[in-house]
């Protein structure tokens, strides 16, 4: 008897000397997928420069580049309009616009100072040059507390009535 017709006939298979006899190849497991490399940009130039453009104000944007929107803005860099659109979309592009127009506005605080010196000086307000301030320079307001010498006593006596019983507890 040989192996194969022995094995089919313990096991009850019929077509055990089949697959004995045919070489059956072992399928190996698939590998998991790997998350899709981020894709290099292609024009490098071209996208710092979408950066530096998006960077500036308007009327900034005509001066240094002659014109002021994105349409164009492709036009001369021969780009797609779509690729501006994916470049947008790309971890980082939003945090390096903002970097470069903070670095464009702190060329100008000095500027702002002014405006600020003269606008007190003439008006009295210069909440614009606060909104400046917190977005250029990232100031912060510091909030006081004015805390009346009888509101601190009061708080005094509250405390170590506190901690009174807590010591009574134990």
């Amino acid at each position: 008897m040989s192996s194969g017709i022995f094995l089919s006939s313990i096991l009850g298979l019929s077509w055990g000397i089949k697959m004995i006899k045919k070489k059956t190849k072992i399928k190996p497991k698939k590998k998991a997928r790997k998350q899709p490399k981020k894709k290099r940009v292609a024009k490098v130039n071209e996208y710092e420069e979408f950066i530096r453009f998006m960077a500036l104000p308007r009327t900034v944007r005509m001066k240094d580049f002659g014109f002021a929107n994105l349409g164009e803005f492709a036009k001369k860099y021969k780009v797609h309009p779509g690729t501006l659109s994916e470049w947008q979309k790309r971890d980082g592009f939003w945090e390096n616009v903002k970097k470069l127009w903070k670095e464009w506005g702190r060329g100008r605080t000095p500027e702002v100072v002014l405006g600020l010196y003269r606008k007190a000086v003439k008006e009295g307000n210069a909440s614009e040059a606060i909104a400046w301030f917190k977005l250029i320079e990232d100031w912060q307001e510091r909030k006081t507390i004015d805390i009346k010498s009888e509101d601190l006593k009061k708080m005094r006596v509250d405390m170590r009535k506190i901690a009174d019983s807590i010591k009574d507890q134990k």
